[in-house]
């Protein structure tokens, strides 16, 4: 859906650094989650970090209620026209077979990445190291050399 609006929004001369900049956004925004709330839990209760983690969604909120659609295409006018005749041009395109394989793709491709992320923090915690490291190392790691 981002993809989409940011496409539509920017023309083709600004695509490659509106790209870039939502990429780095986006990895820059996953350390509040990943980093800092760690690094909080070791001297808060978990209920307080995670309001203090939501808290850093009312940008994002004000943002879209304040931000408008850009007016370049005409809009779906019904929920059919909007998701089932899309999906169901997909599957006639492709073929049942080769529609099958792509969605299969999407699902295998970051599969594996997303259980050793989902994994990793307890695998720290039972070696024995603590929240704050775990935020302030672990979780950076990843970012600031790409």
């Amino acid at each position: 859906m981002l993809d989409a609006f940011r496409r539509e929004l920017l023309n083709d001369a600004e695509l490659g650094l509106g790209n870039a900049v939502y990429v780095n956004a986006y990895r820059i925004a996953g350390l509040i989650p990943g980093s800092l709330s760690l690094i909080l839990a070791d001297t808060l209760p978990w209920n307080i970090v995670f309001i203090i983690t939501a808290l850093f969604m009312l940008p994002g909120i004000v943002m879209s209620l304040m931000v408008q659609e850009p007016h370049r295409a005409m809009p779906p006018k019904t929920l059919r026209e909007a998701v089932v005749e899309p999906f169901h041009e997909f599957i006639n395109r492709q073929g049942l077979n080769n529609a099958l394989l792509i969605l299969a793709f999407l699902f295998f491709y970051k599969l594996g990445d997303s259980m050793c992320t989902a994994l990793a923090t307890p695998f720290y915690l039972d070696m024995g190291f603590s929240k704050t490291q775990i935020g302030l190392i672990a979780k950076n790691a990843g970012l600031w050399p790409a």
